[in-house]
């Protein structure tokens, strides 16, 4: 689990004409959580008996719901790490 800072985005020069951009995050205090108990409550995974597919196309929307229950495992508590903004 990473947060993302409010910093701007830096591109970075990784030679021989990679360049990619950046941005700052901190990584919190977090340990590992086993994903089999989290499956059946995971929205954003449809299928339950293959629910690795959800992750082999890149980006995933994970909604708010689900990253809390998934923060909570490894450790965190969502509202404090993610405040929301007045």
């Amino acid at each position: 689990m990473a947060v993302v800072s409010g910093a701007a985005l830096v591109q970075a020069d990784m030679g021989g004409g990679f360049l990619p951009f950046r941005r700052a995050v901190r990584f919190p205090d977090t340990h590992a959580a086993p994903v089999r108990p989290l499956v059946d409550t995971l929205s954003f995974i449809r299928s339950k008996t293959h629910w690795g597919t959800a992750f082999r196309f890149g980006f995933v929307r994970v909604p708010e719901d689900d990253f809390a229950r998934i923060a909570a495992a490894m450790g965190r508590d969502f509202a404090t790490d993610f405040p929301r903004p007045d």
